[in-house]
């Protein structure tokens, strides 16, 4: 008997309903609940997007009650997302950051001998814990970099002894 024959219910009948769903099962339910509450496709990808989120999110934390093979199906069957999964949904307001640039903008002068404008530039003063990270950041590199120009000229110095070794005696 072939797979493509039967019905998703008959290809599932043998599967305990008390075993954890996978993450795949997961984002499938995610992909079901985005198309039940969005209006357009965009919507339904975007809330596709923010219901895989909660959903594994909440198989992470419930690890003594995990959503299960039997959930799944019930998530599938349904119409309506539940309400404890569109409560865990957080709307936050998303504020633009004003884009700075280091260089001045000057005016294309007209046909006439205009004096171009020169705007200022704002300077904006970093906190000092996104400081000190960067600092932080900064000098693991620089240690990882001084750390390979040391193995590089090591590299360069028995290379040059190779090299003067073969020039010496090419026939060994």
């Amino acid at each position: 008997m072939s797979i493509s024959n039967l019905k998703k219910s008959e290809i599932f009948a043998n599967v305990d309903g008390n075993r954890p769903a996978s993450s795949r099962q997961l984002y499938a339910v995610a992909r079901h609940f985005g198309k039940v509450g969005g209006n357009d496709q965009g919507e339904s990808y975007r809330l596709q997007k923010i219901y895989s989120a909660i959903l594994l999110k909440f198989q992470n934390e419930h690890t003594e009650t995990p959503i299960t093979h039997s959930d799944v199906s019930r998530f599938f069957e349904s119409s309506e997302v539940p309400p404890k999964f569109v409560k865990m949904i957080n709307t936050k307001p998303v504020k633009a950051k004003k884009i700075i640039k280091d260089t001045p903008k000057v005016s294309k002068p007209k046909a006439e001998k205009a004096t171009p404008k020169v705007t200022s530039v704002k300077k904006i003063q970093a906190d000092a814990s996104e400081l000190s990270e960067f600092q932080a950041r900064f000098d693991a590199i620089t240690k990882r970099q001084d750390a390979t120009d040391k193995k590089l000229s090591t590299f360069e110095a028995k290379l040059d002894i190779i090299m003067a070794y073969l020039e010496t005696d090419p026939d060994a």
